[in-house]
């Protein structure tokens, strides 16, 4: 009787989830969205989920999603825009039945750690670790999700918070970060408590976070500083206590695009750290739209999809 109540709770809430709100309809997959909020710290936090079609079954019971992950957006990014920048992360869910939330951040940025005098997020010290693990919290329970299936992603500022999620909270162990060096500022305050799974793309002529390191400018502005792609490689390697060998190979060069990418993953007791390269891509999400002229971020590479090479990695044993 216990575990027919819980089943029907678990419908029941899904249910309720996929009668939200039809207006995010122009969500590019089979599923469902929805819109929420959450108070943390005093504050009115806002995100989007998306629930595949094959959450339901025909009999309209729940069925176990295989995880959860968490999408960030950009700085000066917006969650239920994220269709604009990588629609294809839908469909891929889908395939894969995993559950996508979009957090959205305080005046469209995350306080990820870098000494960033200029967004809200920075300059107020919101606790956005604090609101990633009570809405993983509260959606974990409603969707009956494990702690060790939950998940988290981002580009740029997004990427960054993964980041310091991974390095601040045990709800989080495996990570994707997409155009964003790991912050300079915050390598002497990442604590994890175990081993932690990172991966990154990134792309060489990113015009914003530099594929060397250093400063990150926009408009002339500083707004903080990250470490190399290879010395952030390095960090997450060295808090692994990764092996000094790899494995790579170059990704097929399939389009004409003037890019080429190459995978290298060194394993690690409990986890993987990896990163892939790609010479000649911009600030911009491979596979993804280019969100704006090549001259202002950079190319975006279309030989493989960024949405597909994360969501892989999550599930990966």
């Amino acid at each position: 009787m216990v575990k027919r109540h819980a089943g029907l709770s678990i419908a029941l809430a899904l249910l309720f989830f996929l009668l939200g709100l039809l207006a995010c309809r122009s969500i590019p997959g089979k599923g469902n969205a929805a819109q929420g909020k959450i108070e943390v710290d005093g504050r009115t936090r806002a995100y989007l989920v998306y629930a595949p079609a094959a959450s339901l079954t025909s009999q309209g019971m729940a069925q176990r999603f295989r995880g959860m992950i968490f999408v960030l957006h950009g700085g000066g990014g917006h969650a239920d825009r994220f269709a604009k920048l990588a629609p294809d992360i839908f469909s891929i869910a889908d395939s894969l039945n995993l559950f996508l939330v979009f957090p959205q951040g305080v005046d469209e940025s995350w306080n990820d750690g870098r000494l960033d005098p200029i967004s809200t997020a920075h300059k107020e010290n919101i606790n956005d670790v604090a609101f990633l693990n009570a809405l993983a919290d509260k959606l974990g329970a409603e969707y009956s999700i494990p702690r060790t299936a939950t998940y988290i992603m981002g580009i740029s500022n997004g990427g960054m918070m993964s980041q310091r999620a991974v390095c601040d909270s045990d709800r989080f162990q495996r990570a994707v970060s997409i155009a964003a060096n790991f912050p300079e500022d915050y390598t002497l305050n990442c604590n994890p408590s175990g081993p932690r799974s990172v991966l990154f793309i990134l792309g060489t002529e990113d015009p914003l976070v530099p594929f060397v390191g250093g400063p990150i400018k926009l408009f002339r502005k500083t707004r903080g500083n990250v470490l190399s792609a290879e010395n952030s490689v390095k960090y997450w390697r060295e808090k692994n206590r990764c092996s000094e060998q790899s494995t790579s190979a170059s990704l097929p060069d399939t389009q004409k695009d003037e890019t080429t990418a190459k995978r290298e993953i060194w394993n690690c007791p409990g986890g993987r750290v990896g990163i892939v390269t790609v010479t000649g891509g911009g600030h911009t999400w491979p596979g993804g739209k280019q969100y704006l002229p090549v001259m202002i971020v950079g190319r975006t590479s279309r030989d493989f999809s960024a949405s597909k090479m994360a969501l892989d990695w999550m599930l990966q044993e």
